[in-house]
């Protein structure tokens, strides 16, 4: 299966976790240019199956055959969202959160990766900086791989386009609430 997508896809914790708990995994990740930060290589690293037994998640052997890249973030790069977004709203969002959304921050000139998260603060973010169109739902990425349509069950709400597209543009119209003044 080819990728009808020109960007890299950093995954957030939760959709790694989705798509282990679904069995999509290797599907997804093998059919586009899948990356991830260091802190969320870390927040990822087990889920609970059908039975709610804990299973491993080892993205290791992904990341030495090249299958995932491993981003690097630098320490200046992560803290830039610190000297803009104010303090109650930084602490909504997840580290794994912040480094992707820190990382896209500084390189939104290229256009070259998108974030795949299903948590609203991490999407609102999106918005609050500017970066509507550096995200995408699990759904919409989906459609993208041609993925059959709701392989998630009632699990995609969670990650469905229209939420995804809802709380970014709320993000985008609260920016002002939401940074440093």
């Amino acid at each position: 299966m080819q990728s009808k997508l020109k960007q890299k896809i950093i995954f957030d914790a939760n959709v790694i976790i989705c798509l282990h708990k679904f069995s999509l995994r290797k599907q997804v990740t093998h059919s586009c240019n899948a990356a991830i930060t260091p802190i969320i290589k870390h927040e990822a690293r087990f889920y609970r199956d059908e039975q709610g037994v804990k299973k491993p998640i080892e993205l290791s052997q992904d990341i030495e055959s090249k299958k995932v890249e491993e981003i690097p973030v630098s320490l200046k790069d992560f803290s830039c969202l610190d000297d803009i977004l104010n303090n109650f709203f930084l602490k909504s969002i997840d580290d794994g959160e912040r480094e992707a959304i820190a990382f896209l921050y500084n390189t939104r000139q290229s256009n070259e990766y998108l974030f795949c998260t299903a948590d609203m603060h991490a999407i609102k973010c999106l918005g609050v900086l500017g970066l509507k169109f550096h995200g995408i739902s699990l759904q919409e990425l989906f459609e993208k791989l041609v993925i059959k349509s709701n392989p998630l069950g009632n699990s995609i709400h969670a990650h469905s386009k229209e939420l995804f597209g809802r709380m970014v543009n709320e993000g985008f119209q609260e920016s002002l609430l939401h940074r440093k003044k």
